[in-house]
């Protein structure tokens, strides 16, 4: 699956716990946790720009993979 650009709405609904989402990559699962104390800061565009950028360096694991289907289906 091709990752859906940082400006795609799901990215920030995720982090702002708008959106739930059945992860199965435990690192994916905790940064989103983390994040989304950001974005509950203030930080919400940061926070997604920082999980947009995670997928994009690790998108050749499967199961980031796994987890952008779930995300974006």
């Amino acid at each position: 699956m091709n990752i859906p650009p940082l400006q795609h709405p799901r990215w920030k609904e995720l982090v702002e716990g708008k959106r739930q989402v059945s992860l199965g990559f435990l690192a994916v699962k905790l940064m989103v946790t983390r994040l989304q104390g950001q974005a509950k800061a203030g930080a919400a565009d940061a926070a997604a720009q920082e999980l947009y950028s995670f997928f994009i360096s690790q998108h050749h694991l499967p199961a980031v993979q796994k987890d952008l289907t779930a995300i974006f289906g």
